[in-house]
């Protein structure tokens, strides 16, 4: 399994007034991680990852979450996420954030790569992952 692996401080934004972070803010900074990961994987900046395959993106079709331990401002999370399948347009994905080796949050998901349809670019349809991505993935397993 592929795993990346970043550190973030949890900032005022993140969080409610009571200084705990919003559920939904997780979800933010996984996908975030995401994106690093797939940047980092092709060697491309993030701006050019979708454009350099002709996908408009790689939506989320599942998701599911567990927040375990709250997070609070100035905390310092390392968010590992792992690419758990492939598959021919999708593939599944862990998210785990964690504090001094304590799991806070994790999540799963599956991401469905997609283009704009050609006679309706109104809607999107499923697009075969890239070679270079699935051979990327492979060889950094």
């Amino acid at each position: 399994m592929l795993s990346y692996a970043r550190t973030v401080e949890i900032g005022w934004g993140d969080c409610d007034a009571s200084g705990l972070v919003h559920t939904e803010r997780y979800f933010a900074l996984f996908d975030g991680n995401l994106w690093h990961m797939l940047a980092q994987i092709l060697g491309l900046p993030m701006r050019h990852v979708l454009d350099t395959f002709g996908a408009a993106g790689f939506p989320t079709v599942d998701l599911k979450g567990k927040f375990l331990v709250p997070s609070t401002v100035g905390d310092v999370l390392e968010i590992e996420t792992t690419i758990l399948e492939l598959r021919k347009s999708s593939f599944n994905v862990r998210h785990r954030a964690s504090k001094d080796g304590e799991l806070r949050a994790e999540s799963t998901d599956t991401r469905v790569w997609v283009r704009r349809n050609a006679d309706d670019p109104t809607r999107i349809e499923a697009l075969a992952l890239p070679a270079k991505l699935v051979e990327r993935f492979q060889a950094c397993k």
